[in-house]
């Protein structure tokens, strides 16, 4: 059996010569991520139901196209695609989107010239009625060296560049990838029509510097009246920022600090005055916050988005599913209030440790992330920050998509990440049709069990070794920042491509404790909790989580095997559950409790006092 556990990521040092390579997405992996994004639907905002001004591009003789040098431009209701692009479009009207029309990498004669391409309304739009818009437009792309610049003119000659897509991570050695399909973008145009007649818009793209580019894609360009006041909850986060550690699900032993954080834009008319972010956080099934927090306050400009950090010092010690609700507030009477809250999920688990967004496992990619074979062998990984000394790497948990065919041998790998990875340890297995879930997990217990070191960053990953057919794993979308690495066509020379996907996170899992057996992972998708308060006060609280559906029983007997407490607790739904137990009367001494399915039964201990 192959094995090229050692040398792969030599790439990470050669970044030189990496450009080409770092365009070329396998096509299997470009297709899926991009067919399986969620189709946009219509975002106007503002106080009128009809946009003041609006194209989705189906009427070509609303805009101009120029080219400063070269044989490429600004295409519009064309079908034809780039190189690098397999697909449509996903925005909201679906129609003649405009897209720049690029080079290709594979073809040293139809490479772009280092250029500007202008896309620019054809005639003025009439403002003079108006004392406060907002630009809105839905686009595609991925930012490589060039730039795709927003700008606006009252006078059709001077040029006021109003937005960037420089927020979009450069896709180069050092991560970055294609948006979403599509992405929103939001500007706000206030200050260049108050007090004006005209207004010109224009998309300003420069080509890359190599001669290849991605290219843009727009769609859906409207202009609209704002609210006085109207702020936007966007992004949010869960972690600790100077650890860049994000709580997705959480094993007990790396409880860490809960900082929360978030980004507000103002999409008024007016300066958004003592803007702040209040925060609350509910463990599941309760009504009251267990901690209720907000930002310091600040005033924000017509148009600009703001970040917020609240630094607690809260640190969730309780099993199960948290749900953080983050508002926006200004002084000001809110316009359009629908979007100014946002929420995020994470989970205290006893063994779990993982990056993915667990609610959200499968719903936007089902498995399909790449098509692995002896001839392309890859690796998808994802990154854990160790926090706690004492914490053994036991076993990997893996959701395989439902496309993986069995007969395939793979291997879990284990690296300490850095700028040359080093690799720790492996441990090989071999897919059976029973493995393959679909949004379920099977369990892979590692061969050397290693203890992490406190503050140190490893590379958990899923290779491919051997076997004809595809191996999918399960994922979700979650913006958890360098979470994900993909490396794939591994040659004599080591790695050839590689990428990293920073907005999908793989299922893979590490479980960090021996109190349950891989073979109760693999067999009952189930997870126990130990009671809490233990030992019992007539009262106690007993943490479990299913990852698939099924009818459950719990008992508690004595150590003579006499059973003092039974309760069918019927068919129970998948997810992270507590089973709360009031009035026992049980003497002192220890017993044992257990779930009960159809073909299996798990135990775990309580003492009485």
């Amino acid at each position: 059996m192959k094995k090229i556990y050692t040398f792969i990521f030599t790439v990470l040092a050669t970044v030189g010569a990496m450009a080409q390579n770092i365009q070329t997405l396998p096509a299997q992996l470009a297709s899926e991520i991009r067919a399986n994004d969620e189709v946009s639907q219509p975002s106007l905002r503002g106080g009128d139901v009809v946009p003041f001004w609006y194209s989705d591009f189906s009427d070509a003789t609303l805009w101009e196209t120029e080219a400063v040098v070269g044989n490429y431009d600004w295409v519009i209701g064309d079908t034809e695609n780039g190189w690098f692009y397999n697909g449509n479009i996903n925005s909201a009207s679906g129609g003649e989107y405009a897209f720049v029309w690029n080079g290709d990498a594979q073809d040293e004669t139809e490479t772009l010239l280092q250029s500007q391409y202008f896309l620019t309304t054809a005639q003025a739009i009439d403002v003079s009625t108006i004392e406060s818009a907002i630009l809105q437009f839905e686009m595609y792309g991925a930012r490589f060296t060039d730039s795709l610049k927003v700008e606006v003119s009252n006078d059709g000659d001077n040029w006021e560049q109003i937005g960037n897509q420089q927020d979009i991570g450069q896709l180069t050695a050092g991560g970055g990838s294609v948006t979403t399909n599509t992405i929103t973008r939001t500007y706000n145009m206030t200050l260049n029509v108050q007090g004006q007649n005209d207004l010109w818009i224009r998309f300003n793209y420069e080509t890359a510097t190599s001669g290849v580019a991605y290219g843009w894609f727009i769609d859906d360009v409207t202009v609209l009246i704002p609210e006085e006041n109207d702020l936007s909850m966007e992004t949010v986060y869960t972690g600790d920022i100077i650890n860049d550690f994000e709580y997705t699900i959480t094993p007990l032993e790396q409880l860490h600090t809960l900082n929360l954080g978030g980004e507000i834009t103002n999409l008024g008319g007016l300066e958004a005055v003592n803007a702040k972010m209040t925060v609350e956080v509910f463990l599941e099934d309760e009504m009251v916050p267990v901690y209720t927090g907000e930002s310091d306050p600040t005033n924000i400009v017509q148009g600009e988005t703001a970040q917020f950090w609240i630094f607690t010092d809260f640190i969730p010690e309780t099993l199960g599913d948290y749900n953080v609700v983050y508002t926006a507030v200004q002084d000001g009477s809110e316009g359009l209030p629908e979007d100014n809250v946002n929420e995020k999920e994470f989970r205290i688990d006893e063994i779990f440790w993982a990056n993915d967004d667990y609610n959200d496992l499968g719903a936007e990619f089902d498995g399909a992330l790449g098509e692995a074979t002896t001839s392309n062998e890859w690796i998808l990984a994802t990154t854990f920050t160790c926090f706690e000394p004492g914490t053994r790497f036991e076993a990997a948990s893996i959701s395989l998509g439902s496309g993986t065919q069995s007969g395939q041998e793979a291997a879990i790998v284990l690296f300490l990440n850095g700028a040359t990875p080093e690799f720790i340890t492996a441990t090989e297995f071999s897919i059976e049709q029973s493995d393959i879930f679909g949004s379920g997990f099977m369990a892979i217990e590692m061969d050397d069990q290693i203890e992490l070191t406190p503050g140190e960053s490893y590379v958990v990953g899923v290779q491919h070794l051997q076997g004809e057919g595809t191996l999918e794993l399960d994922a979700s979308e979650y913006d958890n920042d360098f979470s994900t690495l993909i490396f794939g066509n591994f040659g004599a020379g080591g790695a050839q491509d590689w990428f990293i996907f920073d907005d999908i996170s793989p299922a893979i899992r590490i479980s960090t404790s021996d109190i349950i057996s891989v073979p109760e992972i693999n067999e009952k998708n189930l997870t126990i909790g130990q009671n809490y308060p233990n030992p019992i006060l007539g009262k106690t609280t007993i943490p479990y989580i299913l990852d698939v559906a099924q009818k459950l029983s719990f008992e508690i007997t004595d150590m003579t095997g006499r059973v003092v407490y039974s309760e069918d607790l019927g068919t129970v739904s998948a997810g992270s559950k507590t089973l709360i137990l009031s009035d026992l009367d049980l003497t002192v001494g220890l017993y044992n409790y257990s779930f009960i399915g159809e073909n299996f039964k798990a135990t775990k201990t309580l003492s009485s006092n």
